[in-house]
């Protein structure tokens, strides 16, 4: 039996050897710069069809309040690298918000860019729970920050998510970033 030994630079070896079956095995090594299982890994994930999932991030706030009537950062942010720039990102926000004496707003934001804003719940002082998702295109491999952005409707209220001092304690928000295969 046949065996190649490699010495590494510093310290350790690599050795081949060949199979204890008749014929010929052919070991193709990738024609890039790089580690092998990393370039591995990254031709499997090009490899997968469309609509599978690369990757999946979170986020999670634990509470934060406005009375501002402009929409500010609400806490609840997640940021993904995607893999290719043809991927789309699935964005999933959910969790318990309470308007007082106003309506609630919510706004999902990439970057600087918001993607939308809509109303929600009336100013009942009631906990609601909310959730929506959105499918975006940011034609990118660089890190793409998503956060929510919360406002109250008219002044003299205030618009909390996650309400701390709420039953169940500690509510958290969560935001859930998938990156899928174009």
């Amino acid at each position: 039996m046949a065996s190649i030994v490699v010495a590494g630079d510093t310290s350790g070896t690599v050795t081949l050897t060949a199979p204890l079956v008749a014929g010929t095995t052919t070991l193709t090594l990738p024609t890039v710069n790089g580690t092998v299982l990393t370039n591995a890994s990254s031709v499997a994930r090009s490899q997968l069809p469309a609509g599978s999932v690369l990757q999946i991030i979170n986020g999670n706030v634990t509470g934060n309040s406005t009375s501002s009537t402009t929409f500010v950062d609400s806490g609840l942010t997640a940021s993904i690298t995607p893999f290719f720039s043809t991927s789309r990102i699935f964005i999933i926000v959910s969790g318990i918000c309470r308007p007082t004496n106003t309506r609630g707003g919510f706004a999902l934001v990439r970057n600087s860019t918001t993607l939308f804003s809509l109303q929600e719940a009336n100013g009942t002082n009631a906990q609601t729970p909310y959730a929506f998702n959105f499918l975006d295109s940011p034609a990118t491999t660089s890190s793409t920050t998503y956060k929510l952005q919360i406002a109250c409707s008219s002044g003299g209220g205030t618009f909390t998510i996650a309400d701390a001092g709420a039953v169940p304690v500690g509510n958290i928000n969560y935001i859930t970033l998938m990156e899928i295969a174009g």
